[in-house]
């Protein structure tokens, strides 16, 4: 018996390391030229990943994500995958082209190209096994459709100097007033070369305002991922644009377009803090921030963050401390955090509740602990509840973050 019991136990064994062996990614290892040849013979797309060894979003994709069964049954079946390692000697040449092609200069980046060449979709960043898929699965149905991006199939374009000495040198030596010229002379506004150095290198100016204005289009021509995750880098533009000239109109526009256009999971971690904490701190309209904060689909550390940030400012308030419990009341996250729990007994000093605020520290330690905050800083604040001490109390800056997700 205890031998068949061993038999069993090896054959487990063997067979789990055989899932593990078959669930691996299979990456071509030719020229790109065969790549390319590879991918029309078997009528695939393909799939490239650009990276560098030391990057570490670059890595947790190769040992946690490429592994997975349904990511590698994927890329094994209905792609051609491919690696390029940008900065090594007999890779770095391509990867420059594939730099400058796309104006790619974080990692890991992701293509995915028809057979011929075209551009099916560009996204980048560390992917989680359902987003990967995701957009996997879309490029079939794309790919299927005949339905491209608009960037072009050569690697030989025209670019200006600038653009290709930056990716040669990492250097911009251009300024923004010169960037805007370029694009006032360039005849369409709307091609390949316009759309990439509006993307990457625009920030102020007559073509942050018009790149912004016509992101749909954009998107539509290509992509929206690409287009969504770029606004990134235009909110300083955005927030003075609408604090200067009173149009919290187009700001609200340029909301809602970015919300469109950018991945659910990106908006939900970044919509409090890199859309909304901005315009606030620009124009400090409470009224508006507090407004988006209780119609925010954000996670909940994110807004529970945002309030953190706000209790100290508006500890006289007693208006904007009621509208930030409910907040906190209203929240539908399963469980609190000792930074919730420490946050909402603060609220409640500064209300003149102190039995709520009793309330809401007893047992706190039995919650998750949050970033910031110590047993000092608790006993800190029973002591100021004790003794009523809301003008002298100051709330630490504790902080919680999103459990990070391979999937």
């Amino acid at each position: 018996m205890k031998i068949l019991k061993e038999s069993y136990g090896i054959c487990f064994i063997m067979m789990l390391l055989s899932s593990m062996l078959s669930a691996q990614t299979k990456f071509f290892t030719g020229s790109f030229t065969e790549l390319m040849a590879k991918a029309q013979d078997e009528n695939k797309p393909v799939f490239i990943d650009l990276y560098f060894t030391g990057c570490m979003p670059c890595k947790q994709m190769d040992e946690n994500v490429f592994p997975k069964e349904s990511v590698a049954k994927l890329l094994n079946e209905d792609f051609i995958a491919y690696k390029i390692n940008v900065f090594k000697e007999g890779e770095k040449e391509l990867g420059l082209k594939m730099m400058k092609k796309f104006a790619i200069t974080g990692f890991p980046s992701f293509l995915i190209l028809s057979p011929k060449g075209q551009t099916i979709n560009v996204f980048g960043g560390f992917q989680g096994e359902d987003n990967l898929t995701g957009f996997l699965n879309q490029a079939l149905i794309d790919y299927h459709a005949g339905k491209y991006l608009v960037y072009s199939n050569s690697f030989e374009i025209n670019y200006p100097s600038f653009y290709k000495g930056f990716f040669e040198t990492k250097k911009l030596t251009v300024s923004q007033a010169e960037l805007n010229q370029f694009l006032e002379e360039h005849e369409d506004h709307m091609d390949e070369i316009s759309f990439l150095i509006m993307m990457k290198f625009v920030r102020e100016g007559a073509f942050a305002k018009f790149y912004l204005d016509h992101l749909i289009e954009f998107a539509a021509m290509y992509g929206n991922t690409r287009v969504g995750m770029s606004t990134l880098q235009k909110v300083s533009y955005a927030k003075t644009y609408a604090a200067n000239s009173g149009d919290m109109k187009f700001y609200e526009n340029f909301l809602s377009n970015v919300k469109t256009l950018m991945p659910e999971d990106k908006w939900q971690g970044l919509s409090v803090k890199q859309y909304y904490l901005p315009l606030y701190e620009e124009t400090e309209n409470i009224d508006w921030l507090l407004l988006k904060l209780q119609n925010s689909d954000s996670h909940w550390v994110e807004i529970s963050n945002a309030c953190g940030a706000l209790i100290n400012t508006y500890k006289s308030d007693q208006k904007v401390l009621k509208e930030l419990l409910k907040l906190y009341q209203g929240s539908k996250v399963d469980r609190y955090s000792q930074g919730d729990r420490y946050k909402m007994a603060a609220i409640w000093l500064y209300l003149g509740d102190y039995k709520q605020a009793k309330e809401h520290l007893e047992g706190i330690e039995e919650y998750r602990s949050s970033f910031g905050l110590n047993e000092d800083n608790i006993e800190e604040l029973r002591l100021a509840i004790a003794e009523k001490a809301q003008e002298t109390f100051e709330v630490k800056a504790v902080k919680d973050f999103k459990p990070f997700n391979f999937n």
